[in-house]
């Protein structure tokens, strides 16, 4: 009788430590996939001090919050499918956490620096700059604007990236509303173009070369004004590289 006693007790404490164990798991995941939502909102904080940038005129120190923010947005989708993040916390939709922030600092963020940076003819800058606004509306709407294997059909609204070599490379007025409507053109030809963190295709050497673009564009910025061409050069190849990989690919699908 005694040990009976004894035994489901034993058996007692062992559900009740299971249970305890559960719960603090189930408590520690929950907190770390909170703090991966956190990490993901801090990018409009990033953008807010972007936009501050341009504001007080500081338009390097803008795109240098830009760049943060583009680190903060390749980061925290890595961390939410490890920590497994719509599983953990599926009332809370990081996705749509995740497209406020971009189309804040990819789109409103570079346009407004477009229209006050004197980039542009002032006679059309503000048309440029609804142009760009509309165009990456169709872009976020668009239900077919990323593939199931995780490409972008369309140029994708990537503004900030456009707006940097539009600052760096120093273009005409004439030239910087010409690049501003092939781009916007391109959001709507069936192409293909390689989304480099998730690309399937070539996906060492593409993100990579990805990284290199990063370190490489980071610091063609801190030395603004002064121009590296020999690293400028690099930024630029390593363009024509993803935009060649984009056309490949979409040969490949249309076949």
């Amino acid at each position: 009788m005694f040990r009976r006693i004894l035994r489901d007790l034993d058996l007692s404490l062992i559900q009740f430590f299971r249970l305890e164990f559960a719960v603090s798991d189930s408590t520690g995941r929950k907190l770390l996939a909170w703090g991966v939502h956190i990490f993901t909102a801090s990018g409009v904080i990033v953008g807010l001090l972007a936009l501050v940038s341009v504001v007080n005129g500081d338009y390097r120190a803008a795109l240098l919050w830009l760049f943060v923010a583009v680190l903060i947005d390749t980061v925290d989708g890595t961390l939410a499918r490890i920590i497994q993040v719509k599983q953990v916390l599926p009332d809370v939709d990081g996705r749509m956490l995740d497209y406020v922030i971009d189309f804040t600092n990819d789109v409103i963020v570079p346009t407004l620096l477009l229209y006050e940076a004197g980039l542009l003819p002032a006679s059309v800058r503000l048309v440029c700059c609804a142009a760009i606004l509309l165009v990456s509306l169709f872009h976020y709407t668009n239900l077919q604007a990323i593939t199931d294997d995780f490409r972008f059909r369309g140029f994708p609204a990537m503004w900030n990236f456009v707006v940097f070599y539009i600052f760096i490379l120093g273009l005409s007025p004439l030239w910087n509303v010409i690049v501003i409507g092939m781009v916007c053109c391109l959001h709507f030809v069936p192409i293909d173009f390689i989304y480099p963190t998730r690309t399937i295709r070539l996906k060492k050497l593409t993100f990579s070369l990805v990284l290199v673009l990063g370190v490489v564009n980071l610091v063609i910025l801190i030395q603004h004004p002064v121009r590296n061409t020999v690293l400028l050069t690099i930024s630029l190849l390593i363009i024509g590289y993803l935009m060649a990989v984009s056309l490949y690919q979409t040969y490949l699908s249309h076949r």
